[in-house]
């Protein structure tokens, strides 16, 4: 399995490691091999170029190569993985993680198109987080359907009944996961806060994702001027995420483009309220109002509207977090995502 190092920040080294820790490698054997890692573009490039001497070697032994990967560089980058594996005879499962391709698809021109479908179609089999995605690209790329599988992201499931009742207590705690850029929305929720906080809540909203020092310093200077109490966190492991988790009353992520959000998925699996943007495969996991919140992306007052029916409404917030909970261990858990990988493992090897 090829990917970017299980340390790094983002969704797609969170979900190669919620698949190895949720009992894919002691189900088969496998190997990770990371293709880059946080750093400089120098320590990137050299982290590849190491991997594909480790992967040239290595791979002669395997049966078949799974491969993360997402738009831009990284489809560049893993273009090489994948025509070695092929000059080697190797069945080669691509896995999709990128939001950003579906713009290239739906805006970019003809050249943009024919690079990803002629990438997409090196691969035996293909993973996508939902069937949108699944339809977009076979209708658009002609790509064959048959080849193209839906796997949604997996995460593992908490203990909604050991969360403590937060229903006394005067401040709602608002959590957000995830990169701190306006892609993700984070300008977005703090000026819906900042709404919320005028109107007389009482909030403290925390931020917890990695951003450059310039985009963090600009959101510090945001929440400031909004009056919202702002906690910056920084990048956080897993252990540190479940205390936030366990913290939070209402998780918001009002990203401008998303797949299928693994922080989102997490918050809902625990037992957190949830409001996310009614954009990319979001809507075939949020029901709004019945078991999450969606909002318009972008849009401030959207999210403040969502925001405020929580904030003012504990009943309301045990409620949706009960259902979103049921929503993950009914259909995203990640035994649920390994028994399908294994599946389509042996399908791909065998069928």
């Amino acid at each position: 399995m090829l990917g970017p190092s299980l340390e790094s920040h983002g969704g797609m080294a969170s979900c190669a490691s919620t698949l190895l820790n949720g009992g894919l490698d002691r189900r088969c054997n496998v190997r990770y091999l990371a293709t880059t890692e946080e750093g400089c573009k120098a320590r990137k490039l050299a982290c590849g170029l190491s991997t594909l001497f480790v992967f040239s070697r290595e791979a002669k032994d395997c049966d078949l190569v799974h491969i993360h990967f997402s738009y831009g560089v990284s489809m560049t980058r893993k273009a090489l993985f994948v025509r070695r594996a092929k000059n080697m005879g190797k069945k080669v499962i691509l896995h999709s993680h990128s939001s950003a391709m579906e713009r290239a698809i739906l805006e970019g021109d003809s050249g943009s198109k024919n690079e990803i479908k002629k990438f997409l179609s090196l691969a035996d089999a293909l993973i996508v987080l939902s069937s949108k995605w699944k339809d977009l690209i076979c209708d658009e790329l002609d790509i064959k359907r048959s080849i193209v599988h839906v796997i949604p992201n997996g995460v593992p499931l908490g203990d909604p009944s050991a969360k403590p009742d937060h229903d006394e207590r005067s401040c709602c705690n608002i959590l957000f996961l995830g990169r701190l850029e306006e892609e993700k929305g984070v300008g977005t929720l703090i000026e819906a806060t900042g709404a919320l906080v005028r109107n007389g809540a009482v909030i403290e909203l925390v931020l917890a994702g990695s951003g450059s020092d310039e985009e963090t310093q600009r959101y510090q200077l945001l929440a400031r001027r909004e009056g919202v109490n702002c906690s910056f966190v920084g990048w956080v492991d897993s252990e540190k995420k479940r205390d936030l988790l366990v913290e939070a009353d209402v998780f918001a992520l009002p990203s401008k483009r998303e797949v299928l959000p693994i922080s989102l998925l997490e918050a809902m699996g625990a037992g957190v309220a949830s409001v996310a943007s009614d954009c990319g495969s979001v809507p075939e996991v949020i029901h709004h109002g019945r078991n999450g919140m969606l909002c318009e992306p972008g849009d401030p007052e959207s999210l403040r509207t969502c925001l405020a029916l929580l904030v003012q409404d504990p009943v309301l917030r045990k409620r949706l977090a009960i259902q979103g909970f049921e929503t993950v261990k009914k259909g995203y858990s990640v035994e649920n995502s390994v028994d399908a990988l294994l599946g389509l493992y042996k399908e791909v090897l065998h069928g």
